[in-house]
């Protein structure tokens, strides 16, 4: 669960946290979305990421794992993984990774900024900025596991 863990942080940008608190009902396979409640956020508003094909596979692999409850999608031995378990640095530096490979590509500014959750002021995303992030997530994914 921690190599997923890790995976899925890279391939959704997302901080350790997040990762290690998502349950299921928190996802929209369906519609590659992963709604990330405020409790779990770092300045404690809900996020939306679009998920990539990769991050999706590491989705059906950990249900796979751990025998499709409606809890946690990582769990650890006792339940969530334990902050130590997975490496916060690593991640945080794949996050950086994905803005530097963001400005490479030519991915708008803001859309990248929505993409980590970084929000400046009170701007609030516009629905288009939601619809256009699922490629930028595909493109990053297929650059990551290549």
């Amino acid at each position: 669960m921690v190599q997923l863990a890790i995976r899925f942080g890279v391939l959704t940008a997302a901080r350790q946290g997040e990762v290690r608190r998502a349950t299921w009902d928190e996802f929209d396979l369906g519609g590659v979305a992963w709604a990330v409640p405020a409790a779990h956020m770092k300045r404690g508003r809900a996020h939306r990421v679009q998920l990539s094909t990769g991050a999706l596979a590491v989705l059906n692999e950990a249900r796979r794992l751990s025998g499709g409850g409606d809890g946690l999608v990582l769990p650890g031995p006792g339940g969530e993984l334990g902050k130590s378990t997975v490496p916060t640095a690593l991640v945080h530096g794949f996050r950086s990774s994905y803005k530097d490979w963001a400005r490479h590509e030519g991915v708008d500014e803001l859309l990248s900024e929505f993409a980590l959750a970084h929000v400046e002021g009170s701007r609030t995303v516009p629905p288009t900025r939601l619809e256009k992030r699922c490629p930028v997530m595909q493109k990053w994914a297929e650059c990551v596991t290549v």
